[in-house]
């Protein structure tokens, strides 16, 4: 659920008119004591310098500096895809920013179970992507992203601006939020 910057869970997706950028990423590397053959490393390192894609790595170190978050999101108005790679769990809160934000979320974590799948398309407005492939080969993921149709592209960017509205927190009560989607979920009863 995404609940902040206020101008991204407005009402309308923020503007994205200008995404020069094919894939986003940013975030930070597992811990080595948990996931020594990390799908990120593996990615940020095989993405990095490649035209189209912009990868940044995010330090956890004690007095590192961070970007602000709301230039980190800006980011994200410039792609056209955003890469959700698993990190030391599979869930990521970026695959719900990216979805915010108008950027195809691209993820790479396989057993995620993601929410409102039972109503939601996911394949409708986002990428999988097993993780045996992208350590594999990383730069397929770049491959097959350059490879969709611009027509794919534009109806995945519909189907987005649909979904869009189920992972947003706001206090507006005129329109849905994600509060209304969970309570769908939960009145749907346990997943068969």
């Amino acid at each position: 659920v995404v609940s902040r910057p206020a101008w991204l869970v407005a009402a309308e997706p923020p503007p994205g008119r200008n995404r020069s950028i094919l894939l986003f990423f940013r975030g930070h590397l597992p811990r080595v004591s948990i996931e020594s053959r990390s799908v990120r490393r593996t990615m940020l390192k095989a993405l990095a310098g490649q035209p189209d894609a912009l990868v940044e790595a995010a330090t956890a170190r004690p007095g590192a500096s961070y970007e602000p978050h709301g230039d980190y999101l800006k980011k994200m108005l410039r792609a056209t895809f955003c890469l959700s790679p698993r990190g030391d769990t599979s869930s990521s809160k970026r695959t719900y920013e990216s979805i915010a934000a108008g950027c195809i979320p691209v993820i790479i974590a396989d057993g995620l179970r993601l929410p409102f799948e039972r109503w939601l398309d996911w394949t409708a407005f986002s990428v999988r992507v097993k993780e045996a492939s992208a350590l594999a080969d990383p730069l397929s993921v770049l491959r097959t992203l350059r490879a969709i149709p611009a027509a794919r592209v534009a109806a995945m960017q519909a189907a987005l601006r649909e979904a869009r509205p189920h992972f947003l927190w706001h206090l507006d009560p005129s329109r849905p939020s994600a509060v209304d989607a969970i309570l769908r979920e939960m009145c749907d009863g346990p997943p068969s």
